[in-house]
């Protein structure tokens, strides 16, 4: 592989602007060229008038862009439901891809680019940030060196209100789109599905895994006018059997977190709890033995996933998240869709709305998946009294599939 790369990247509005920018003031400082994006409405993105000032060209889709074009990355920002079918479009001209969380809308999706990616040899990087996050892999390297002992419990909790701008976007908060395709968008598969994968991959069995996920037992609940869900509390056992416990919700008014508890034999990681001052913004661990360790301040919305990807490409290490790391979240994310496939609605007496746009929030709810982070409770084993017991969803069938 020559040092010199040529990147594309599809979507250059929303989230992918960012990789404009990142890739207008340091690609050639990088050793990377910005060879063309793919969006159908580039008109929409800040960056557009720029790009055509770079002579960077926009296409309309990615079969026009490899009509005209080659490289060696493809980065990929589009809506969920075209992960797959670009991603394995892109490996199929020879180019590597890093793609932007989650893998795809479904097993089976992911398990097809698996396949592509075998047969054609590329690499293909899922975009989990903290996997790619320095404090993050240093945790990592502690677990994997068995510093804390063996794994018990790990728990998360994110608050992250959102508006109903948020959810006028045609896909979002949809189990299908309009024209029938799998999306299954919901906090645990977009804007929060970091945190939970983060948990999983901290309990993989090398730097680039993470921890299969066995069984699953979810609530799920909506405030918003949407299909899927805006509120989920679940639990995941993983093949090892240790309980990875997830409290997530955009109905809320006060934006918390994200909180972890990771609990181990010999000492308990935290980051951002309340109960540990010293947590804020740092992941740390308290050892039963006393002492204290940093490993960082994570970076939430740092693209240094970009360049370690460029490294690996030229051979300089591997990918920290590749597909298989990013199947065990979809797995995950099909189990809890399954555990409750009725979402159930809030009581319309605890419903507020508030603002301009109108943010929906839930009286109570808050403190409630507080609680229920504290003590390892989902809100049914608290009594709640709007809250509904979930089926709890074996996954043996898709791990059986992934070993095939």
């Amino acid at each position: 592989m020559r040092d010199i790369l040529n990147i594309g990247l599809i979507g250059i509005g929303g989230f992918g602007s960012q990789y404009v920018k990142l890739l207008l003031e340091e690609g050639e400082r990088r050793g990377v060229v910005f060879v063309g994006a793919v969006d159908p409405l580039p008109e929409a993105s800040p960056y557009c008038a720029m790009l055509e000032e770079r002579g960077v060209p926009v296409f309309p889709s990615i079969s026009d862009f490899y009509s005209r074009i080659s490289a060696d990355l493809m980065v990929i920002c589009s809506p969920i439901h075209f992960h797959s079918e670009q991603g394995a479009l892109a490996m199929e001209q020879g180019s590597h891809v890093l793609c932007e969380k989650p893998v795809s809308a479904t097993v089976q999706e992911a398990l097809e680019l698996i396949r592509v990616r075998d047969i054609t040899g590329r690499l293909f990087a899922v975009g989990f940030q903290w996997a790619y996050d320095p404090a993050f892999r240093q945790l990592k390297s502690a677990v994997l060196q068995s510093k804390l002992g063996k794994p018990k419990r790990l728990s998360s909790l994110v608050l992250w209100p959102r508006d109903t701008g948020y959810f006028a976007r045609p896909w979002a908060g949809r189990i299908k789109t309009k024209e029938g395709r799998w999306v299954w968008d919901s906090i645990v598969n977009n804007a929060a599905a970091h945190f939970l994968h983060a948990m999983l991959h901290l309990l993989g069995k090398s730097e680039e895994l993470s921890a299969w996920p066995v069984k699953v037992t979810a609530e799920l609940y909506r405030a918003n006018s949407i299909e899927n869900f805006d509120t989920a509390a679940l639990r995941v056992v993983t093949e090892d059997e240790v309980e990875i416990c997830f409290y997530a919700s955009h109905a809320v008014r006060d934006t918390v977190g994200p909180v972890f508890r990771f609990e181990f034999e010999e000492g308990t990681v935290f980051y951002n709890d309340p109960t540990v001052p010293e947590s804020r913004a740092t992941l740390l661990v308290r050892y039963r033995n006393g002492t204290v360790t940093e490993f960082g301040k994570p970076s939430h919305n740092s693209l240094e996933k970009l360049w370690v990807v460029v490294d690996a490409i030229r051979g300089r290490g591997a990918i920290p998240c590749p597909l298989e790391s990013g199947l065990a979240h979809t797995t995950c994310v099909q189990g809890v869709q399954e555990s409750m496939p009725d979402i159930r609605m809030f009581p319309s007496s605890l419903i507020n709305r508030t603002g301009n746009p109108v943010l929906v929030w839930v009286e109570g709810l808050a403190e409630t998946l507080f609680s229920c982070y504290q003590m390892g409770l989902l809100p049914f084993e608290l009594s709640v009294p709007w809250a509904r017991q979930g089926v709890p969803v074996r996954l043996s069938t898709y791990l059986s599939h992934l070993r095939q």
